[in-house]
């Protein structure tokens, strides 16, 4: 059975791929003319400020691209390693008709003649930013480590988790590598 898990890459490299996580969620900033001049000429308009505060909800979502190039499953002093890339960003969208600017709403500007090359801007500004953001990267590794735990740990196979070439710590799982009843007793209090 160890050997049949261990050797069916194929499983490993769905389940990781199939471990997205999303996000919904406000971005806001506030832009100067020293962070992006283009796009804070076409956000400020009229208006005679040094900043423009941009409110915008978005949805990005964030997975691990197993190639078979770039993700290895193998047996190695008693441990199976398994090698992946890092977390990519796979989709993001940002909802122009709800965004607002210095706190009213966009609108106008959004459907003006350079409503287009606006959401082009702030695309190519933002997205650098989404992929750089640490603390999702680190949730989506969560997620996608524990779906591998819940693959290989019931059958008592010990896992070694590598990340873009780093050992990375397995999270505590009740009932998976830490215990259930201690886990419950964290949850609701002594």
């Amino acid at each position: 059975m160890k050997d049949g898990l261990t050797a069916n890459f194929y499983n490993v490299k769905n389940l990781v791929q199939g471990t997205t996580t999303d996000f919904d969620s406000a971005l806001v900033v506030n832009l100067t003319a020293k962070d992006d001049s283009v796009l804070f000429n076409y956000l400020k308009a009229d208006s005679k400020t040094d900043t423009v505060s941009i409110d915008v909800p978005c949805y990005t979502r964030y997975g691990i691209l197993a190639k078979d190039r770039f993700c290895r499953v193998r047996e190695s002093e008693g441990f199976t390693e398994v090698w992946l890339p890092d977390v990519t960003l796979f989709y993001s969208e940002m909802k122009f008709d709800k965004m607002l600017l210095n706190g009213k709403p966009a609108t106008a500007l959004m459907n003006s003649a350079n409503g287009v090359a606006i959401r082009n801007k702030m695309y190519s500004y933002f997205i650098p930013r989404f992929e750089k953001n640490k603390a999702r990267k680190k949730i989506t590794k969560d997620n996608a480590v524990t779906s591998l735990m819940f693959y290989f740990i019931p059958y008592g196979i010990k896992l070694k988790m590598f990340i873009d070439n780093e050992l990375y710590p397995l999270p505590l799982v009740p009932g998976l590598n830490k215990d259930a009843q201690e886990a419950m007793r964290e949850f609701i209090g002594k």
